[in-house]
């Protein structure tokens, strides 16, 4: 099977047909591209400096007009932030003084009673976790941690 179309998967360059090789291009040079380098460069450098001021000063304008934006949007944030704590914070107290209320008016005497002692004892412990307790002595520490047990189950001399 003859495929004019073909190439050689040795050389892409010949037909698979014929073995002749297909013509080489001369690469094309540019008139300007043979002026000197320097003036290229110099070009080079000239347009990479106002990509660089360009995008500088974008970021300026964008840095301005970002802050312009937060200043004229706070007060609005901050009123939202405002109405969404008082609406969590009514929530919360509306929830809780509408549960105890049903509570109370619902449940017995005892278990009504109960939970105002049991109300009562956790106000109290709080308070003394909270308020400074004074470092006991060591003959207080001694005396709470019991009698020293030696191995055989008799006290230690000296308890």
């Amino acid at each position: 099977m003859n495929d004019p179309f073909s190439t050689n998967p040795v050389n892409p360059f010949e037909s698979a047909n014929t073995g002749a090789s297909a013509p080489q291009a001369e690469p094309k040079v540019d008139a300007e591209a043979q002026g000197e380098p320097e003036a290229d460069t110099s070009a080079t450098r000239n347009a990479a400096k106002r990509l660089v001021d360009g995008v500088a000063e974008a970021l300026k304008k964008g840095k301005s007009d970002a802050a312009e934006a937060a200043r004229q949007a706070a007060p609005k944030v901050k009123e939202g932030m405002n109405k969404g704590a008082y609406g969590a914070a009514y929530g919360l107290s509306f929830g809780a003084s509408f549960g105890l209320t049903l509570l109370r008016e619902v449940l017995p005497g005892a278990l009504r009673a109960g939970f105002a002692s049991g109300c009562e004892a956790g106000k109290a412990a709080a308070k003394r976790a909270m308020s400074p307790q004074p470092k006991p002595t060591t003959a207080e520490q001694e005396a709470a941690a019991g009698p020293v047990i030696d191995a055989d189950g008799t006290p230690a001399p000296g308890f």
